[in-house]
């Protein structure tokens, strides 16, 4: 996603960095109550620009007074030109202060039925940084997740998540929590240039790495990052028996809760001193009641005489172009 300013800003540049004629149908711009005095006054709008605008496949609204008449705008706009209406996105932004145990408060609730109300078809959950300097992204799609479910209204919408989306095990993670996808906000950035998120810290606007930056290698760096995550999601996907990871989404059951998991182990295994003793004097039974003879257990080195190497197996991450579009 992109601001809708930004991409009047800098649309030549886009077109001329990109070698493109016309850009490219893959943007999703953020607009605002703004938008349409922007495209009025702008000195940078221009007939191209405006074609290019209305033939992106989605917009996302930041909430503002009046959406349903930016929305009108929007569709409005896009049908003249192309006889077709955009997928509508809403853009809420969920911190630490809007979800006290696991319940979603009064305020952000009004926010999630006004984007109902309008009938959106994406609703776009960025988390915020807790006060631990942790990103709340997972915990607001789970409570968001649940209480559309409990309203009987979460095949109304899709959601898609984004902040703090570091990992291929985080996206999983997101999505079995009940996210459709994950988008990818700083990992991209940090892939280009390990300083950037020092630069962010530092309210840079960017760093020199960045202003150099070669295109080709940036391009040839970020297809390596989506395969690397694509082969980790994969092998997740095959533990867990799935071959479609639109079939995890909202499968909590197959999660396991760290802290959970944490806290019962520090209270059934640390915390009883006696443990370790009793299972100690356990072993020692056994031994005693079922001696092992001497000769009846193999050696390490026998048992290394007794394997066989086999052949190789297939080569599970070099997937054809079928299974590229399935996977």
């Amino acid at each position: 996603t992109i601001k809708l300013n930004r991409i009047l800003a800098h649309y030549d540049l886009f077109i001329e960095e990109g070698g493109y004629q016309r850009l490219p149908a893959v943007i999703v711009p953020r607009v605002d109550l703004e938008i349409i005095d922007h495209l009025r006054v702008n000195p940078h709008v221009q007939r191209e620009l405006l074609e290019d605008l209305w033939k992106m496949p989605m917009f996302e609204i930041t909430p503002h007074d009046d959406m349903a008449r930016t929305i009108q705008f929007i569709k409005e706009s896009t049908y003249s030109l192309y006889q077709q209406s955009p997928l509508i996105c809403g853009y809420i932004e969920v911190s630490e202060y809007d979800i006290v145990g696991g319940e979603i408060l009064p305020h952000l609730r009004e926010l999630i039925e006004s984007f109902m109300e309008l009938e959106v078809d994406v609703l776009h959950i960025h988390g915020l940084r807790n006060k631990d300097q942790y990103f709340v992204t997972s915990e607001a799609v789970r409570s968001i997740h649940h209480y559309l479910l409990s309203s009987g209204r979460r095949h109304q919408v899709s959601l898609i998540a984004s902040g703090g989306i570091r990992l291929a095990s985080d996206s999983q993670k997101t999505i079995q929590r009940g996210a459709e996808a994950t988008l990818l906000d700083v990992a991209a950035l940090l892939a280009l240039d390990p300083y950037a998120y020092k630069a962010t810290q530092e309210d840079k606007t960017t760093t020199e790495k960045l202003v150099n930056l070669d295109i080709p290698w940036a391009i040839k760096r970020l297809n390596n990052q989506m395969e690397s995550r694509k082969i980790q999601i994969l092998e997740v996907l095959g533990a867990s028996g799935f071959k479609d990871i639109k079939k995890t989404v909202g499968e909590e059951g197959r999660l396991i809760d760290f802290y959970e998991l944490e806290e019962r182990l520090q209270k059934e295994v640390l915390e009883d001193e006696d443990k370790p003793a009793r299972h100690e004097q356990l072993n020692n039974e056994l031994k005693a009641a079922e001696p092992l003879p001497a000769g009846a257990s193999p050696t390490y080195s026998e048992l290394k005489k007794r394997v066989q190497r086999l052949k190789s197996p297939h080569n599970f991450y070099e997937l054809g172009d079928i299974n590229q579009t399935v996977y």
